[in-house]
């Protein structure tokens, strides 16, 4: 079930009274019987690859773990992640594989082939990370293995963050679900405070937006330059909405049993260079591409060979993650590209003894929040384009640099940039940590009454066509 439904609230609100009347001991199987409920409920058949990964994850750790020698660990930590990986790779990425050798076989004069792939089951990209991470740090001796089955399986499958992030670290996870609470008062208004805030991220502006963005960045021939790069914005800030809108929902609905999920996103619309971009935005998936990628690989003394391998691999996976196509590898390199470059300018000044400022002026920062803006509008172009001959016509018409004619198309543009400065100011100030701060201060009853009301109109104001969230596809 998606937290983009109207049945979700009543769904995860019966939820929450079994939970509230539960014996203790049957917290955790009372949550993993719900988080599978949700699960299911979508496509049934995927379930035998979550129950297979999970299985996969536990037997294996537990190995590692009892292995009497180090030979033996390794031959496990290998099979574990293959096991993983293989099965990622296996509905991911055998499509892309196959065709691409296809297309390779027919250039050297052999048999064209091409292969669709598989049905991608939901959220496979987010729990194979999650349990190869733990079976990783079960390798490195940071955590001891599950004992118990249910609460590994409940790490593995918490319903909050199970589809679409974000991707949690089992020793920070696993001991929050071992010591489920009781169901606590104080923790209500918080976690209904982010829902509200996901809510109304997701139903009242991003659905609405993706309405009205989406059919003109998708037909770019019918729009004039400045039409496709402000619907290019468009769709960079429905992303952003998007997605920060299912993450709040996550923490939310894990707040409301006293479960604390790590935030996703750091204001990266403040992002002055690439690097501090990577560092703001899908910050649970990027931390695990430096813990198990970049780290291994950029461990050294460090140079500019090291740190380019590093990050090419480490942006190149990234892209990768997010889908088997030609564009995400391309949008993954160009990252990996320009971090790279970042990185290399900052060796260079620590080996030549150049001190950079302990404070960079307004004016670098406001170039380097430009650039990096302008970045992210080609990267983003290229996020959405189902190939890489669609963004390079995409491209190639807004460099024509032709104006709108009608005056709806100026109306349209203005409301565009309206919302993305608006979405600036709202990073900018901090409102919505702002807004946990006066909540505080607020009595109950008047929080209860206006999250009700916030909640409500969300409810009945609500886009008339919901769209299901972008991540859910990867």
């Amino acid at each position: 079930m998606s937290f983009a439904q109207v049945e979700y609230l009543p769904a995860v609100a019966l939820v929450l009274a079994l939970y509230a009347l539960a014996p203790s001991r049957w917290r955790v199987g009372l949550l993993l019987l719900a988080s599978w409920l949700f699960y299911l409920w979508v496509e049934p058949r995927d379930g035998l690859w979550l129950a297979f990964a999970t299985v996969a994850g536990y037997v294996v750790a537990l190995r590692i773990h009892a292995a009497p020698s180090e030979l033996a660990k390794r031959v496990w930590t290998a099979l574990g992640v293959a096991l993983l990986m293989g099965l990622l790779a296996t509905f991911k990425y055998s499509g892309f594989a196959l065709t691409a050798l296809g297309q390779l076989s027919a250039a050297l004069g052999g048999p064209a082939f091409a292969f669709d792939g598989f049905a991608l089951p939901l959220g496979i990209s987010f729990y194979s990370f999650q349990t190869l991470s733990y079976v990783l740090d079960v390798r490195r001796k940071r955590i001891e293995p599950a004992r118990d089955l249910a609460q590994f399986a409940l790490y593995v499958s918490f319903f909050p963050q199970l589809v679409a992030g974000p991707i949690e670290r089992a020793r920070h996870l696993l001991p929050q679900l071992g010591a489920l609470d009781v169901l606590r008062i104080e923790n209500l208004a918080p976690a209904a405070r982010l829902i509200v805030i996901g809510l109304a991220k997701k139903w009242l502006i991003a659905d609405r937006l993706y309405a009205q963005v989406w059919p003109l960045f998708s037909a770019p021939d019918e729009c004039d330059s400045l039409t496709l790069l402000v619907a290019t914005a468009g769709m960079w800030v429905m992303l952003y909405l998007d997605f920060s809108a299912y993450s709040d929902l996550a923490r939310g609905s894990a707040r409301l049993f006293g479960v604390d999920l790590v935030r996703n996103f750091e204001r990266p619309f403040l992002a002055t260079s690439v690097r501090d971009w990577a560092g703001r935005w899908h910050t649970s998936l990027g931390t695990w591409m430096f813990d198990y990628v970049w780290a291994p690989l950029g461990s050294g003394a460090p140079s500019h060979a090291r740190v380019w391998r590093s990050n090419l691999a480490v942006m190149t996976l990234f892209g990768l993650w997010h889908g088997a196509n030609w564009t995400f590898v391309l949008w993954g390199l160009g990252y990996g590209v320009l971090i790279s470059c970042e990185h290399s300018v900052r060796l260079w000044r620590v080996r030549s003894g150049a001190r950079a400022p302990a404070r960079a002026s307004f004016s670098s920062r406001a170039w380097g929040w430009l650039a990096t803006s302008s970045i992210s509008l080609v990267f983003i172009a290229l996020f959405f384009s189902p190939s890489l001959e669609f963004f390079a016509h995409v491209v190639e018409r807004v460099a024509s640099a032709s104006g709108p004619a009608e005056a709806s198309a100026w109306l349209r543009i203005g409301a565009l940039l309206g919302l993305y400065a608006s979405l600036l100011g709202v990073h900018f100030v901090g409102a919505e940590r702002g807004l946990a701060q006066v909540s505080e201060r607020l009595p109950g009853w008047a929080v209860l009454a206006l999250l009700t009301l916030a909640g409500a109109a969300c409810v009945l104001w609500r886009a008339s066509e919901p769209q299901p969230f972008v991540y859910f596809q990867f």
